[in-house]
Parts: C-alpha cells; structure tokens; sequence
C-alpha cells in the first residue's frame, strides 16, 4: 500500500512539473506555487485578525455616529442573517450597549487603529514584495504608507454607511450600478495600495514594465499591415 502511494505521489509530481506555464494547468500550478510562497494561508489568517481587531470596531463605532436610529443594524443583521431569539437579543444587547457607550466605543477603536490596523498594510507590503520576490528595507516612510492605507479602508467604510444612511434606492438598475461601482473602487484600492506600499523598491520594475508597453504599443501602431519579425525585407 505504501509503495502504491508512493508511485501514485511520484506521477501527480513529473504531471505537475511536466505542465506549460502558458497553457491553464500551469497558470493554476503557478498561482498555486506563488501562494504557498508567499505564505497565504498565515498571511490571509492575519489579514482576517486585523480585520476583527481594527476595522469591525471602527465599522460598529461609524455606523453608532451615522445612524440615529440606534437599533438599526441590529435590526437589519437579525433579519438579515434570520438569527433565533437568543442570538438575535445577544446582537442587540451588544450593539445597544455600544450607543450608550459612544465614547467608550471610539476609544477602543482608536487604541485597535493604533495598535492592530497598521499591520493591515504591512501584511499587504509583504505578501507582494515576496510575490514580486523583491528585498524589502521598511523604514519611517512605510509606517506613514501603513497609515495610509487603514485611512483609505476607513475612508471607504465611512462612505459605504453614509451610502447606506443616507441613500435609500429601490430601484434596481440603481442597485446593480451602486455594485458595480463598489467593486470598481475595492479593485482600484487593492491595486493602489500595495504599489504605494512597494514603491520605494519596485519603482524599476513599474519603470521597465511602462516602458515595455509604450515601446510595443508604439511598434504596434507605427505600421499594423507589417509582417512580424525583424530580419523582413521590404
């Protein structure tokens, strides 16, 4: 039995290895790769802490501020969700006691920002520098870059809830154009901000990129009818 594993291990690695990287098997094979390199699964599981410790306080604390119906989100996560009895008066108890104790809330907030929601853009800096396999030298500039980015994804949650308070649509076509442009702005956050993150080290590497893609964009439209390859005689 142990020899059959062991032959059945060996095929499934030479098939892997034996894959293309330009065809859709080696693309998976080499996202796969990337991912256990850069550490996915430790680095996603810290994302999702920060997330918990930094960001849900501060989303919970926004939405105390925005919202002058005090039982609104409790409300609307109990129907939401179709909690029982039990829970739906734990969720209630927890954010009725957050509006009683505004202060209290935003404090623990801040502290949570402070300690906890600047790693939020390290993890991001990290994961990309090791899937760019670039050397990374974090300084003061990075810590400012750091606070940047938890102040984008506050700027963004401070806008979806006033979104949400202040703009109530019905119809449809409305909604779906709302979505739309919410998936536009994450793409946009998440593309922005670990190229600010990385900057400092990658700047050649967006240089080299920018100038590959004028020159063939400039080839390209210099003579479209034109045969490929260089060594063409007219």
């Amino acid at each position: 039995m142990k020899t059959r594993l062991g032959e059945v291990s060996r095929r499934g690695h030479d098939w892997v290895e034996r894959q293309d990287p330009s065809t859709r098997p080696g693309v998976a094979i080499e996202a796969w790769r990337r991912y256990r390199a850069v550490d996915g699964p430790l680095q996603s599981a810290l994302l999702s802490i920060y997330i918990l410790v930094a960001v849900l306080p501060a989303l919970l604390v926004l939405e105390e501020y925005l919202d002058p119906h005090p039982n609104a989100l409790a409300n609307s996560i109990v129907h939401h969700y179709r909690l029982n009895a039990s829970t739906s008066q734990l969720i209630h108890n927890v954010l009725g006691a957050g509006r009683s104790h505004e202060l209290g809330s935003a404090l623990f907030a801040i502290v949570g920002a402070l300690v906890f929601g600047i790693g939020f853009g390290r993890v991001l800096q990290l994961v990309h520098a090791r899937a760019w396999r670039l050397e990374l030298k974090t300084g003061v500039p990075d810590q400012i870059g750091y606070g940047a980015v938890l102040a984008g994804l506050y700027g963004l949650l401070m806008l979806l809830l006033l979104q949400l308070n202040e703009l109530h649509v019905q119809a449809l076509a409305v909604k779906v154009l709302l979505g739309i442009g919410w998936v536009g702005f994450l793409t946009l956050f998440f593309v922005v901000a670990p190229w600010l993150l990385t900057l400092s080290v990658a700047s050649p590497m967006y240089a080299g990129f920018i100038w590959h893609v004028a020159d063939t964009a400039r080839q390209t439209t210099r003579d479209p009818h034109r045969p490929k390859g260089d060594n063409v005689r007219e």
